[in-house]
């Protein structure tokens, strides 16, 4: 071989790395000299530079211009190892900012499944894609692999853990390679005056090998020398060249530069291969000789399998996946980013937290903030200068107009235009940037994902209707369109919980703003069972109580509907039958129809009213349209109630009660069977609560309470100690 000096040399003598307790599991004490002399022999090294040299005949055939920079095969060894040795810690650990200390990958790993073919190449989103776990990938083709994924799916863990098994030799399908190559494109260097096929040239610099030109070379004839060098000594190396991250790259030319190293590269490569890593949104170009793959979200086996794992302790695994299945979040953790950040969470405090509104908002600046550090990024939009807090506003606007005038979870890149169109203004942004702007949001912080090939959708249903309270709660007033609110029950629940204050947000939406139409069959279960979730910070005042037996005397009303439905079915009419009054639209017209009734003024009973009531119910008839309001009752309202009836029995809502006396006179009220409230009484007869004081005073805000409401006897019974105190 030629002896001559080589530009640079990594001042090894003796390389023998052994490395510290947290990344020795990994690699077993692994020895990288004694890896690279098994792998790296030789033979091999012999094979490789004979590549070289006859690729340089052919070259300075033509123009005698090219002189190789000297090098032994020490020196090949030397850059090897000094790659692989940068690079086993960062492929070994797994670290962020939530986490308490580093975790090795090989204790908190699971494979993952992937698509056989991208997500937005798909046109039946009815079907089930077809899916092959990640590590058949090498088996599945024999081409070069591009591996794309949402935000946080999980590809440069995955890539690490191809690198280290590459080392390992543990795996037949990464046996055929010697050693592996590990490039991450965000730190990718272009030189001013040599972007012409950069990725070469740093493949040949990680393994020493330069060269210069003697004389004035052109472009093309430079790049023609440097794809004859890589392609002769690279093949013969048989080497796996994993390139991760081609989405981090900032700059479009650079971007474009790569693009065309890999063309050239599929066309040199037989025996070594390359894998791409990418976010999907950000892969919109065909490479030949390449299969592209997208990984799959996780399956609840494997969210169980992540979450054992991470904690190694079965007992704490269980009480977290308990909590997350409760949480309206689950749907955050079929990712394993944002699944790990919720296991730190847990190792932190033991549990995740309590309110929810805490987690979404955590999520969301944890995707917005990773955005935003991702500096060497070129954008290209006003957007992207916002702060997160601003973009954060930005994004709830387009969430609500997203879900309230379009009221659909998938939508195409026009819908998204004309929202962004329609509220661009607003946030000091030009209509121009409106494609910019929508692939920064797609591409970048993962809350929209491409989900077929012209589809989007919200890639948390949970962090949409945060994104969605949170505009409402930011407005100036609160939004009174009923025919919008009852389209988003659970959205208003979170409104609630993250709301300055929780009580008069309540009392507000629900006695003043909603009243009946709070009745939608499709608003008020999902909207109390979201409250149950949410756990708003309600504080124990006449508000809180008084909305709830509100709702009450509005579920009353609804189950009288039910009843009218049953005991009208057409001509079939019962002869005794008589219409209830009409469904009071505010507490106004509950009072009117409360003023007609006979209020008494005792608790006491006539033993001639106890046996009419016994007469009714005994008779047939009544005993089979009681039966039909029974079934009637089970399919929605009983729900409702039992839900009312649990929170009317929590410490918080006995102690709200409490100041009943201070705002109402408690009596008892007789209805007769023609009131809408009827069915709700115990033989026609409920506790009524008359207003003695108009106005509830909260923060210098008077607030004007209703004036009459009514309780059944069973719910007056949990307080029954403070009735006989009125």
């Amino acid at each position: 071989m030629t002896d001559l000096a080589v530009p640079y040399i990594y001042p090894f003598t003796t390389i023998a790395i052994f490395w510290p307790m947290d990344t020795s599991a990994v690699l077993d004490a692994f020895n990288i000299r004694d890896y690279v002399s098994k792998y790296v022999t030789k033979k091999l090294l012999d094979v490789a530079v004979i590549g070289i040299k006859n690729a340089l005949k052919r070259i300075n055939g033509q123009t005698n211009t090219i002189k190789l920079q000297a090098f032994k095969h020490e020196d090949l060894i030397e850059h090897i190892t000094q790659h692989l040795a940068e690079n086993i810690k960062w492929a070994s650990n797994i670290s962020f900012r939530d986490i308490h200390r580093a975790k090795n990958i090989d204790d908190v790993f699971i494979e993952l499944d992937t698509y056989i073919s991208p997500i937005k190449l798909r046109l039946d989103m009815k079907s089930k894609a077809p899916s092959i776990p990640f590590r058949e990938m090498l088996s599945d083709t024999d081409k070069n692999i591009i591996i794309l994924g949402q935000p946080g799916a999980g590809k440069t863990t995955s890539v690490k853990r191809i690198f280290l098994d590459v080392l390992r030799r543990n795996d037949s399908n990464y046996e055929v390679f010697n050693f592996p190559i590990i490039i991450r494109l965000k730190d990718l260097v272009f030189e001013q005056g040599y972007w012409g096929l950069s990725l070469f040239r740093e493949i040949l610099g990680i393994l020493g090998i330069f060269y210069t030109h003697e004389g004035p070379v052109g472009e093309q004839m430079q790049e023609k020398i440097l794809i004859h060098i890589f392609k002769d000594f690279i093949e013969r190396l048989d080497v796996l060249i994993i390139l991760d991250g081609f989405d981090e790259v900032g700059d479009e030319k650079a971007k474009n530069e790569i693009v065309r190293n890999l063309r050239l590269m599929t066309n040199s490569l037989m025996n070594s291969k390359f894998i791409l890593t990418s976010r999907s949104s950000d892969y919109n170009v065909h490479i030949d000789n390449t299969t592209e793959y997208e990984i799959c979200p996780l399956t609840e086996h494997q969210i169980e399998d992540f979450v054992q794992k991470w904690l190694n302790n079965q007992v704490k695994a269980k009480d977290l996946l308990e909590q997350l299945r409760r949480s309206p979040y689950w749907d955050t953790t079929m990712r394993p980013l944002t699944l790990a950040h919720l296991c730190a969470l847990y190792e932190r405090n033991n549990s995740i937290p309590d309110k929810p509104k805490s987690v979404y908002k955590k999520v969301i600046q944890l995707l917005l903030e990773d955005w935003n550090n991702q500096r060497s990024i070129h954008r290209h939009s006003r957007y992207a200068q916002f702060e997160v807090d601003r973009k954060i506003d930005f994004l709830s606007r387009f969430g609500y107009e997203l879900t309230v005038e379009y009221s659909q979870s998938s939508f195409n890149k026009r819908t998204l235009e004309l929202i962004y169109s329609f509220i661009c203004t607003d946030y000091n942004l030009p209509e121009s940037e409106s494609c910019y702007v929508i692939h920064e949001i797609e591409s970048h912080n993962g809350l929209i994902l491409q989900t077929g090939a012209e589809t989007f959708e919200f890639s948390h249903k949970s962090l949409l209707e945060y994104l969605v309270a949170d505009f409402i709660v930011k407005l100036p007033v609160f939004l009174k369109d009923q025919r919008i609110l009852v389209k988003i029950p659970n959205e208003l629940a979170i409104a609630i919980a993250i709301s300055s204050n929780a009580n008069m947000t309540y009392f507000e939406l629900v006695c003043n703003i909603l009243q009946y139409k709070i009745l939608d069959p499709s608003f008020l279960q999902p909207f109390l069972t979201r409250i149950l979730i949410e756990k708003p910070d309600f504080e124990p005042n006449i508000l809180y109580s008084i909305t709830n037996i509100y709702l009450l005397n509005v579920i009353a009303i609804g189950i009288t509907k039910d009843i009218d439905e049953i005991f009208m079915p057409g001509n079939n009419r019962s002869a005794n039958y008589k219409k209830p009054a009409p469904h009071p639209s505010h507490w106004e017209d509950l009072h009117d129809q409360l003023a007609d009734e006979e209020i008494i003024d005792d608790f006491d009973w006539e033993e001639e009213d106890i046996d009419e009531e016994i007469e009714e119910i005994n008779d047939g008839d009544d005993m089979d349209k009681q039966q039909e309001v029974k079934i009637n009752l089970d399919a929605y309202y009983a729900e409702c109630i039992n839900i009312i009836i649990h929170v009317w029995k929590t410490p918080l809502c006995r102690k709200s009660f409490e100041q009943i006396s201070t705002y109402y006179n408690l009596g008892d009220i007789r209805l007769t069977k023609k009131s809408p409230l009827y069915f709700f009484s115990k033989f026609g007869k409920m506790v009524h609560l008359k207003r003695k004081s108009r106005f509830y005073k909260v923060s210098s805000i008077n607030v004007e309470l209703p004036d009459n409401l009514v309780l059944p006897y069973d719910f007056v019974e949990i307080f029954q100690n403070r009735i006989k105190e009125f």
